[in-house]
């Protein structure tokens, strides 16, 4: 489980990387090179979490959640770059990183709990 959780973490970023790096492409600077920086904190927080836990069943979760809100956060991307531009997508390019950790703050202590109380660890 660990290798998947790896897998989906390096893609999700991968993928956040691409899309910034391509909005950012026409003048990268020190800022765009922070904001890129700030759209993978999630992943490497996800990334520290699986490799610090052991428990199959959390990690089966983890890689669950990884791939709804890595999922939802690359649609989303794509829609603000590509499908629908607009001057207010900047916004919502700085500001999906925060909703991605509120999701993960919210939802790893539960998964943890739960993971722990069916006994497996």
């Amino acid at each position: 489980m660990k290798k998947l959780n790896f897998a989906l973490a390096a893609i999700n970023s991968l993928v956040v990387l691409g899309i910034n790096l391509s909005l950012f492409a026409a003048n990268f600077s020190l800022p765009a090179l922070y904001f890129c920086l700030w759209a993978i904190s999630p992943w490497c927080a996800v990334l520290i979490i699986t490799h610090l836990i052991n428990n199959r069943h959390f990690l089966k979760n983890l890689a669950i959640l990884s791939l709804i809100i890595g999922g939802l956060a690359a649609a989303a991307l794509i829609n603000i770059a590509y499908i629908h531009p607009d001057p207010q997508g900047g916004l919502a390019v700085i500001a999906l990183p925060l909703y991605q950790w509120l999701c993960l703050l919210l939802a790893v202590p539960l998964l943890f709990y739960f993971s722990r109380q069916n006994g497996h660890s």
